[in-house]
């Protein structure tokens, strides 16, 4: 809007002209027709600040101005000020809801202020069959901004019905078919793309990616072959055809192209082209296993810990002379501080690991491992992004797995271990975590077939460990402890004994612990001397009672549901977990409570989160955090419940409590901030009702719950959590205020005949809602 030099003199007369209706207050017509014009013509010349008065006293007169609301808009956002356009569009829509120039103008000023998810609540809140095109493209390109492009299917239908040649359209529809996995519908999107646009290097790319998805590798590579040169997305066409090249076995070709677009050096390509190089390169060797050479650091410290302060400032002294000090062994030392709570000496040791003679390889691993450990996934990650690594070796490749895995990258986690066991088929670790990446994506069913097709040649131990871990993932312990029936190779002993738990075999379970010995490590310590304390301590002494209760009931286990896990377990398994609730349910308001359970993360980490989030919804996004919702606890719900959370013996039953409280009172979207949205999160919500997700451990899921205020089952369910804080009870926080007690609850709610939750299983979660750990590795202990 900026004017032209010879403007001038038409500015002027515009300006005076401004000064004199300022002055004037008359109703008649053409006033306000004159006041219009100069407005409109000050703010088309770049005069916003004179040109506003005069709009605001068109508004004055008259609220209902369509014209000066988007001039006021316009010039807001002319000066950058985007939070306060978007405030005038919103106040518009109050008087103009139907007004569809408007309420695009509004859609772009939050969009600008709030990102595409904010704009999205705009524009999409009006009938789609009401938008003209300019709506529909806008609104199908916020889609694909947000991340939430298979929701766009009805505004391409109706844009391609209009304009059968909407380059965006084709675009949204092929990519939203490739985001759902659907190989035939992203195909025949790919085929009417491509008719229309042969020459689009865009198109051409996502149509060769459905091709490649649809198994016609041939015809994927001829798309980018025949793609324009030059074009922003030649690296994407060469890491393309190298993937296909790898799949063939073709290495040397392989590495010739992910060589090409190293060269080109676009953006997130640059970073997977590092990685394949590093797969195939051909002068790699296996690592050589490390040799600790000074294992008394690690009794030293245990015995200084238990000493006291001075004891550590003593051994801290001595570890800081070493000059040999190697940094796998400072790795283990740091993780060991900062889980006793010293954190000035752990920083004490970074300081001093800084001295040290390390290769830039091991520096490289010691800096990863420190950030995942002080500072959180993120910044590990971002180092990661930001140093190049000409090879790495099968260690590195299971590190960078596990950075990208805790910085809720697990679809880009599972592609890349995938990718790493092809290369190290024999290495257990970089299987395991393949297999932990494929569970966190919601893929744990996927990954049986993996381990008897390509997978086949890891070793058997992990292989056993991997199809265990898939099988309790999916809800199936039957077939985990199937899959360990006769094995010689030692299964993994915590899995099966809570196997073989939740399939009833509480006989196998007593033997699998038998076998079990403290020196087996911390868990198995914990679970022989300190059974209360653990999660399946607590599980095992449960199916003991429940073995000699059910013994003299009259219905087997019938009605024990809301005292014991197992037989609450068993009743919502009976029950297809793909079944709606029954009956009707009050409306689920639109708002996404985030609680933090881990503590609140630095204000850029939290600012990085929030934007992942608005971006997934359209809901508005509020954080909670337990320590600074006690009087708010106590204003809604009172003293008792207020005085638990305090008793509450720690973080994660007041992150528990909490959760309960804010969706009692206030309704909506529940989830646990330490997420990563992996696309939108507004279709996990079934009708208007309460919307539950089951793991296949059995339990209700904290991760996510949606309901609307008041639901009984949010009600009983935190009675419960507030009376057994309240008693002092002393059972795991798992089945005392966590997912145990909500499986408790809502088969007493089932069998009661109460109001019916929408139940599914949590590997629809896992698909679109990934974890994180913000704050550096959890601490220490035992599950």
């Amino acid at each position: 809007m900026a004017g032209s030099s010879d403007t001038g003199p038409l500015a002027g007369v515009l300006r005076d002209l401004a000064g004199l209706l300022g002055d004037v207050d008359r109703p008649e017509g053409w006033i306000a027709a004159l006041r219009f014009g100069v407005a409109g013509g000050l703010a088309e010349l770049g005069e916003g600040a004179a040109a506003a008065p005069l709009f605001r006293q068109l508004l004055a007169q008259n609220p209902a101005h369509p014209w000066a609301w988007i001039g006021l808009i316009g010039i807001a956002m002319e000066r950058g000020d985007a939070v306060g356009a978007l405030a005038l569009g919103r106040e518009a829509l109050g008087y103009l809801p139907e007004d569809r120039l408007l309420r695009r103008k509004a859609a772009e000023a939050a969009e600008a202020a709030e990102g595409p998810g904010a704009a999205l609540a705009i524009l999409c809140d009006q009938p789609v069959a009401g938008m003209d095109e300019a709506d529909l493209v806008f609104a199908i390109a916020l889609h694909r901004s947000a991340g939430r492009v298979t929701e766009a299917g009805e505004f391409c239908a109706r844009l391609i019905a209009r304009s059968p040649g909407e380059a965006v359209a084709h675009l949204a529809l092929i990519e939203g078919a490739l985001t759902q996995g659907d190989a035939e519908a992203a195909r025949v999107a790919a085929e009417a793309a491509v008719a229309h646009h042969p020459d689009h290097p865009e198109i051409i790319l996502r149509a060769a990616q459905a091709f490649r998805m649809a198994g016609d590798g041939a015809r994927a590579v001829d798309l980018c072959l025949s793609a324009p040169e030059g074009s922003a997305f030649a690296s994407w066409f060469l890491a393309l055809r190298a993937e296909i090249a790898e799949e063939r076995g073709e290495v040397a070709a392989a590495r010739e192209l992910w060589s090409d677009a190293l060269a080109i050096g676009q953006g997130d390509v640059s970073f997977a082209a590092q990685e394949a190089l590093s797969r195939l390169d051909p002068s790699q060797e296996a690592a050589a296993d490390a040799v600790l050479e000074t294992g008394d650091a690690f009794v030293e410290l245990e015995v200084a810990l238990a000493t006291g302060k001075g004891a550590v400032e003593v051994w801290l002294a001595q570890v800081e002379g070493h000059s040999d000090l190697p940094w796998f062994v400072a790795v283990r030392l740091l993780d060991r501080l900062w889980q006793a709570g010293r954190g000035v000496e752990a920083e004490r040791l970074v300081a001093a690991c800084a001295a040290q003679v390390w290769p830039e390889a091991d520096r490289l691993a010691f800096d990863l491992e420190r950030l995942l450990v002080l500072d959180g996934a993120f910044a590990a990650l971002d180092h990661a992004r930001s140093r190049r690594v000409v090879r790495r070796d099968a260690e590195a490749c299971e590190r960078l797995g596990r950075v990208l895995l805790a910085a809720g990258k697990a679809r880009l986690a599972a592609r890349y271990l995938r990718a790493a066991v092809r290369r190290w088929p024999g290495d257990g670790a970089i299987l395991t975590r393949a297999t932990e990446a494929m569970i966190a994506c919601g893929s744990a069913e996927q990954v049986a077939a993996l381990l008897d097709g390509p997978w086949r040649q890891a070793p058997e131990a992990a292989r056993l460990a991997c199809r265990v871990a898939a099988a309790l993932a999916e809800g199936d312990p039957a077939a985990a402890v199937a899959a360990c029936a006769g094995r010689q190779d030692a299964p993994p002993p915590m899995d099966l004994i809570e196997a073989q738990l939740l399939s009833g075999d509480l006989q196998g379970a007593e033997a699998s612990l038998a076998r079990l010995s403290v020196g087996d490590g911390p868990e198995a310590e914990a679970l022989i001397c300190r059974p209360r304390a653990t999660r399946l301590g607590s599980l095992l002494n449960e199916a003991r009672v429940l073995a000699a209760v059910a013994a003299d009931w009259p219905e087997g286990s019938g009605g024990l549901e809301p005292e014991f896990f197992l037989a609450a377990r068993a009743a919502l398994v009976a029950v297809d977990p793909m079944q709606d609730g029954t009956r009707p349910q009050a409306e689920v308001p639109g708002a996404l409570h985030l609680i933090w359970r881990g503590g609140v993360p630095p204000p850029d980490v939290v600012g990085r989160m929030a934007n992942s989030w608005r971006s997934a919804t359209r809901r508005a996004v509020r954080f909670w955090e337990p320590a600074g919702a006690m009087d708010w606890i106590g204003q809604a719900l009172g003293h008792d419940i207020a005085r638990a959370c305090r008793q509450a013996q720690d973080a994660e039953q007041r992150a528990d409590l909490l959760a309960l409280a804010v969706l009692l009172v206030e309704g909506g979207m529940m989830c646990a901030a330490e997420q990563v949205p992996g696309g939108g999160i507004d279709d996990l919500a079934d009708g208007g009702g309460a919307t539950l997700f089951l793991e296949g451990t059995g339990g209700v899921s904290f991760d996510a719950m949606i309901a609307p205020p008041g639901h009984s089952v949010i009600t009983a369910a935190l009675e419960a959590a507030t009376q057994a804080c309240l008693s002092g009870e002393n059972g795991h926080r798992w089945f005392k205020t966590g997912p145990g007690l909500m499986t408790r609850v809502v088969a007493r709610s089932l069998a009661d005949g109460g109001a019916d939750p929408c139940l599914y299983p949590a590997s629809r979660l896992r698909q679109v809602l990934h974890p994180c750990w913000p704050l550096g590795t959890r601490s220490g202990g035992v599950d």
